[in-house]
């Protein structure tokens, strides 16, 4: 069973990567400020995410966790700075068209 759960552990990330994919597809699509996706959320999922990837990193230096928890990680950074972006470009749309009315 441990030589199994060996052979599995380098895939993990992929699993990883795959859980965040429809959550970062939807909000691509998105044509508003996505208020609807949990900003709150998603902030406490990036701490969760840095604190994983540091104590990965520093204090169990194992490669393919480090692998895995990097791109976490990355996951993580990408939705929630499209999140900000789209928080962002869709406030300056909503002000601009209340000036104009």
């Amino acid at each position: 069973m441990e030589q199994f759960i060996q052979f599995l552990y380098p895939f993990s990330w992929i699993i990883s990567i795959l859980s965040f994919s429809p959550q970062i597809i939807r909000l691509m699509r998105i044509k508003g400020p996505a208020k609807d996706i949990s900003f709150l959320s998603w902030i406490m999922f990036q701490c969760n995410a840095v604190l994983a990837w540091s104590y990965t990193v520093f204090v169990v230096g194992d490669p393919l966790l480090s692998v895995t928890t990097t791109l976490v990680l990355t996951a993580n950074i990408t939705m929630v700075m499209v999140l900000v972006y789209k928080r962002i470009k869709y406030r300056e749309v909503a002000v601009e068209e209340a000036l104009s009315a």
